[in-house]
């Protein structure tokens, strides 16, 4: 867990809101200060629930997700982040058997030290192309079963945004996308083919979005890594980024009174 100052409980929100925001899924919902996300299965951070604030009856909120999910087919997931202030939640949910999985920072870093200019064979649009879905879904094959979740939730991301992709020389190798608002950026959806990893392609597409946000405006860029990917870690922490909070999936297959 990191330790959160009053600036960085601040800057933590902030990054939270705008996260909760700029990737969007097909169906959401506030319900009494949570965010209730769907997809249909495309991937848990578009098909959970974040608390965001306490609950005036934590309980009776838990059953209603458990029954929204349910009823869909899908297993209910929390998204518990270590800005909800409930102690009392986590107990509860690990008492009513979910189980801990995906622990992911969430880090952040100062885009003034960031080039202006992109690297050499990276390429901007406005929407994806047919070569950046097609890395995508080589890459991710929960993208080819839920094409149609990750079409909305990329066309529905707020402008100004970037898909960006870099190139071999002989095709697109690696892609990446960013949303900025005010000033922060966040990066998501970062891929490279398997054969073409370890060669730097990801690094020049970062630092693309890097320069594209820092052209924008924004101030910090942000973007969200499960801590088991100690690589891409490694090369998050190369370019300035550091982990500014963490959250964790609480997950329940079964159905319990």
């Amino acid at each position: 867990m990191t330790a959160l100052t009053a600036e960085t409980l601040a800057l933590a929100k902030a990054v939270e809101a705008h996260a909760l925001d700029a990737w969007r899924a097909p169906a959401e919902m506030d319900l009494d200060g949570w965010r209730v996300k769907l997809s249909g299965g495309f991937s848990q951070r578009l098909d959970s629930v974040t608390p965001i604030q306490r609950s005036r009856d934590m309980t009776g909120q838990i059953r209603w997700c458990e029954r929204f999910y349910n009823e869909r087919h899908m297993p209910c997931v929390v998204r518990l982040t270590e800005l909800y202030d409930d102690d009392l939640l986590e107990p509860y949910l690990i008492a009513r058997g979910y189980r801990a999985q995906g622990q992911t920072h969430v880090m952040v870093a100062d885009l003034a030290s960031a080039a202006s200019a992109p690297p050499e064979q990276v390429s901007f649009a406005d929407l994806p192309s047919d070569d950046y879905v097609g890395v995508g879904m080589m890459v991710d094959k929960r993208a080819v079963l839920h094409a149609e979740a990750l079409s909305f939730t990329t066309s529905h991301m707020p402008v100004p945004k970037t898909f960006v992709e870099a190139g071999n020389g002989e095709g697109t190798v690696a892609i990446g996308c960013a949303q900025a608002q005010g000033p922060y950026m966040g990066i998501f959806s970062m891929r490279t083919l398997p054969q073409e990893q370890r060669k730097g392609h990801a690094r020049r597409v970062l630092a693309a979005l890097m320069a594209w946000g820092k052209a924008q405006g924004a101030q910090t860029a942000w973007l969200q890594v499960e801590r088991a990917n100690t690589a891409a870690i490694a090369l998050y922490k190369a370019v300035g980024f550091t982990p500014l909070y963490d959250y964790r999936y609480l997950v329940r297959h079964e159905a319990r009174d």
